[in-house]
């Protein structure tokens, strides 16, 4: 996906990607309790940041914002268990209970030090002259 945002972007277009990421060098017992509590798709090939760069894009920003990350997870925690009742009839039990859960999950895994969240922005270096192909 990163190659074809690299192919459609500009001559200098930007990118900004963010992810939730597994904590670097855990060891076996951490990864794996990072991987049953974090999100489905949480174990990538190597750090966000690093994919950026295979992809041909120069890395400008590479961001840890892991601890505003903690403060959104509780405040979208509180915000379930204040809305409770409504979401229940909007969207069902079994919706509600499943969001409350994968939260929950994640503050655990973030508060653990095993998942962090990273902002990234890379630039898309590319010759005017280059077309779509890659023929300059």
């Amino acid at each position: 996906m990163l190659r074809e945002c690299y192919r459609v972007l500009r001559p200098d277009g930007l990118l900004v990607v963010a992810a939730i990421e597994l904590t670097p060098n855990l060891k076996d017992l951490d990864l794996h309790r990072a991987l049953e509590l974090g999100p489905a798709d949480v174990h990538a090939e190597a750090a966000l940041g690093e994919m950026l760069q295979r992809s041909g894009f120069e890395l400008v920003i590479e961001r840890d914002v892991t601890r505003e990350f903690r403060v959104r997870i509780r405040q979208r925690l509180d915000a379930l268990a204040r809305n409770e009742q409504a979401l229940r009839r909007e969207e069902g039990d079994d919706v509600v209970h499943e969001e409350r859960e994968k939260r929950a999950r994640m503050l655990k895994a973030v508060n653990q030090g095993l998942l962090r969240r990273t902002i990234v922005v890379g630039r898309a270096e590319k010759s005017l002259m280059q077309t779509s192909d890659g023929v300059t």
